[in-house]
């Protein structure tokens, strides 16, 4: 078995080899393809000659050169020339033909290749019929170079004496002969070519017979038109729409290799008919000549067109079908009257009814009547609006509601083109999220109104331990001092050592006292309560001054009308924590504080001479004393504003509206 797989491969010294030599091999065989294929066209070019003219009506070897330099590497063009010398010589002995006029015949074929093949390569870089810009550089072209060309293959012929024909006659001759096998041999060498007679092996069966159906109906065709009289009086002009049909069959089945060949085997019947004086084109040779020739080029460059329009409609069917297969949309193209063309949908499934059912109905025997009024009067402004009209809809499918968004835009044709999304997702997200808002805006809203009445609580709590503080433990400490001087006066005045304790027991009783009345103010400042505002910060002011040694200044603006309670200590606590924050932070040896109505508001301003700070960096860093005053002031609507920047100190504004 190993025997048999290893004597099944092939031998690699012989891949080696031609790998070794394939830039030698490859332009070999190529040359001796061009060879033999100018030898036969010449032959043929020969064959397809009016006498006594020197000028084939169709000349192909030109043409074949041409094709042969398309389609080689430009450094391959003077290997290809040379390998077609002999061929030429060959093919033109036996036809009586002078040998400086064979060579005069070489140089100036070889000069038509060369010319074409130069601008083609320079204007497309690449020769491909399949667009129409392509097609007509190509015809400008093949018309160009041989124009160029017969200037000089008409100078040789008469300079050479060969023929009877006028100067301007070979160069008619001449020039009509080249464009037309520029024009059918070109092209199909080059699609043929390009295309690949092995994809010819993938096709199914019935394409082989359409193939052959297709030739069987060129060759009655070409026969009864051109080659015949035993079935019709062939020289009527009408006979020439009879190939119409097939170059039609040709060019939209099979593309542009089907037309040109197709178009080919119509250009050979057309001239060997005209040549044996069958056809429509009987008469003088000149006239003959002419006649045909003009014919097939006409033909031969509206089916090239026709075949490039039709090649680009089918990619852009193509691409337009790639687009709408990758579309999640569904799409609809209907008339302005609101009557159902077509339609594209992914899944069947999404659609409210079967195509079957409203196609070519109008949207009012589909649709819902309201949607379908809606629909309407979006089709008669889009009829005369280039903006797209958007509509948006619900509609029950399979017992489900599903929410659709329409885009309605205008086209040509009195038609429009409705582009239908199916957003029910979009709408249930929306929706969750909007929900979602709500119910966090539900516990914003109660986590703030907690925060309020907790704050309250803490200030109801402090109320209550300040008048215990005051009222009960303050009281008993203060019998318990009375006590102990009530008890010193009874202790005999010998014993001094007891009377020492007892005077030391009643200052540490004292000093407790006032710690308690110190505590029992900061919980809850009665006196805010009893004697307003201005009155407890002026108290807490005189305290600070003794305590931290900052001088502080107060102003207040407020009027002889009481503030209310819940303001007043809003702003009180406020101011407190300001100056907390002097003493700590700022290294300020003096602040101001002002308080004035403005504008229905109580605004309380604290601004001091220290260090400052940078107060996005602070509130990113999140201190928890403004996080009390900001929530403290929103708690009633108030604001607060800090504006500071390092060493220029820190100005604090707090407002509070009074009618709260």
């Amino acid at each position: 078995m190993p025997q048999l797989v290893v004597g099944t491969e092939a031998p690699p010294h012989r891949a080696n080899l031609f790998t070794r030599y394939r830039h030698i091999v490859r332009p070999v065989i190529a040359a001796l393809s061009v060879s033999a294929a100018y030898f036969i066209g010449g032959k043929i070019g020969f064959a397809l000659t009016f006498q006594p003219h020197p000028v084939s009506t169709l000349w192909p070897p030109n043409s074949i050169v041409l094709a042969a330099l398309l389609l080689s590497p430009v450094r391959w063009w003077w290997f290809l020339l040379l390998a077609v010398f002999p061929a030429h010589f060959a093919s033109q002995l036996g036809a009586d033909i002078p040998q400086p006029m064979m060579l005069c015949w070489y140089i100036s074929n070889c000069t038509e290749a060369l010319i074409g093949a130069s601008l083609l390569r320079y204007m497309t870089k690449e020769v491909r019929l399949d667009t129409t810009y392509r097609v007509g550089t190509f015809i400008m072209v093949a018309v160009l170079a041989p124009f160029l060309s017969s200037f000089l293959d008409a100078g040789f012929v008469k300079l050479n004496r060969f023929g009877s024909s006028s100067y301007w006659d070979v160069f008619r001759m001449r020039f009509f002969s080249n464009v037309l096998a520029s024009l059918t041999l070109v092209p199909l060498i080059v699609t043929w070519k390009r295309g690949g007679i092995r994809s010819l092996l993938n096709e199914p069966p019935r394409r082989y017979l359409e193939a052959v159906l297709l030739a069987a109906g060129l060759l009655i065709v070409g026969r009864i038109s051109f080659g015949s009289r035993e079935f019709i009086q062939n020289a009527t002009p009408a006979l020439l729409y009879l190939p119409l049909p097939l170059l039609l069959w040709a060019s939209t089945r099979f593309g542009p290799r089907g037309s040109s060949a197709a178009l080919l085997a119509v250009s050979f019947f057309a001239i060997w008919g005209a040549i044996n004086g069958l056809g429509p084109f009987i008469g003088e040779p000149e006239e003959s000549a002419l006649s045909v020739q003009s014919f097939l080029i006409v033909a031969a460059m509206t089916l090239l067109f026709l075949t490039a329009v039709m090649r680009e409609r089918d990619e852009t069917s193509q691409r337009n079908r790639a687009l709408l297969s990758a579309n999640p949309d569904i799409v609809f193209l209907m008339s302005n009257e609101g009557v159902y063309l077509d339609y594209h949908a992914r899944d069947r499934s999404d659609l409210l009814l079967g195509p079957e059912v409203f196609i070519g109905k109008n949207v009012r025997e589909v649709l819902p009547p309201q949607l379908a009024e809606d629909v309407v009067r979006c089709l008669a402004r889009s009829s005369v609006s280039d903006e797209p009209q958007v509509i948006e809809y619900s509609l029950q499918i399979h017992n489900e509601e599903r929410h659709y968004e329409a885009r309605l835009i205008g086209m040509e044709g009195e038609k429009t083109l409705s582009i239908v999304r199916d957003v029910t997702d979009r709408q249930r997200a929306s929706k969750a999220l909007k929900e979602s808002q709500q119910k966090l805006h539900q516990s914003h809203t109660q986590v703030r109104s907690l925060l309020g009445r907790l704050i309250d609580v803490q200030e109801s709590e402090r109320r209550r331990i300040s008048r215990e503080l005051h009222d009960d433990l303050s009281q008993k400490i203060a019998t318990l001092s009375v006590a102990i001087s009530r008890l010193k006066r009874r202790v005999p005045l010998v014993d001094a050592e007891l009377i020492a304790e007892l005077d030391d027991l009643r200052q540490k009783t004292n000093s407790l006292t006032n710690e308690v009345r110190r505590l029992s103010h900061q919980l809850h400042p009665a006196v805010l309560e009893h004697l307003g505002l201005v009155t407890a910060l002026e108290s807490y002011i005189g305290n600070f001054k003794d305590e931290e040694q900052i001088d502080v200044r107060l102003t207040a603006e407020i009027g002889e009308e009481r503030v209310p309670f819940h303001t007043s200590i809003c702003i009180y606590r406020v101011a407190v924590e300001a100056l907390r924050n002097v003493s700590r932070h700022s290294g300020a040896v003096s602040a101001a504080i002002s308080l004035r109505r403005d504008n229905g508001s109580l605004e309380l301003r604290v601004s001091d001479s220290g260090k400052g700070f940078d107060v996005d960096a602070f509130r990113r860093g999140g201190g928890l004393g403004l996080v009390s005053i900001e929530e403290r002031l929103r708690l009633l609507q108030g604001s607060c504003e800090i504006h500071s920047s390092p060493e220029k100190g820190t100005t604090l504004v707090a407002r509070v509206p009074l009618m709260n």
